[in-house]
């Protein structure tokens, strides 16, 4: 019965999970927090249950999973840290929505730089690429997030030994 309830799908095929990491506001943000975290006591028990994974697997209309979707707000870090404590949701980081784009390109575009780091320190490939080949750097540059691509391309991709004073 409480399972049932909620894996309950609205219009955009969200569960009320979705609902839950999706709207964690600043304002809100804690309340949302205790709602992901009672989910995650009431269906895992202390392990993860064959429903609670179902739920962190289940996808909506645009492909998200929860993961996906707390992905896009950097005030979802807390609820984030949770999902990542997860089996299912370290497997999600290198999911893609099915149409292109994983977790980290969502972080990348929205420009949740916390919440891209933690996704990379926990496995997210750096160089997963879309069907169109673009990069979580390309979804950073293309939304103009100065931030993002500054970190990524000083962090990961600065190797700039190759320059000589003649480069110059």
């Amino acid at each position: 019965e409480k399972e049932s309830k909620l894996m309950a799908r609205n219009d955009d095929r969200d569960t009320p999970f979705h609902h839950a990491c999706g709207r964690c506001y600043s304002r809100t943000k804690t309340q949302h927090f205790e709602v992901v975290e009672y989910i995650f006591q009431t269906l895992s028990g202390g392990e993860e249950s064959l429903f609670l994974q179902k739920l962190l697997r289940a996808r909506n209309n645009q492909g998200w999973t929860p993961l996906h979707v707390v992905c896009q707000n950097e005030d979802g870090y807390e609820i984030l840290q949770q999902l990542l404590s997860t089996k299912v949701c370290q497997d999600l980081l290198t999911n893609d929505d099915g149409g292109n784009m994983g977790p980290l390109h969502y972080a990348c575009h929205y420009g949740c730089l916390d919440i891209a780091k933690l996704l990379i320190e926990h496995g997210a490939p750096l160089e997963a690429r879309t069907k169109k080949q673009e990069t979580p750097l390309h979804s950073a540059a293309f939304m103009g997030r100065l931030e993002i691509v500054q970190w990524l391309v000083e962090t990961f991709y600065a190797d700039q030994s190759w320059i000589t004073v003649v480069s110059y």
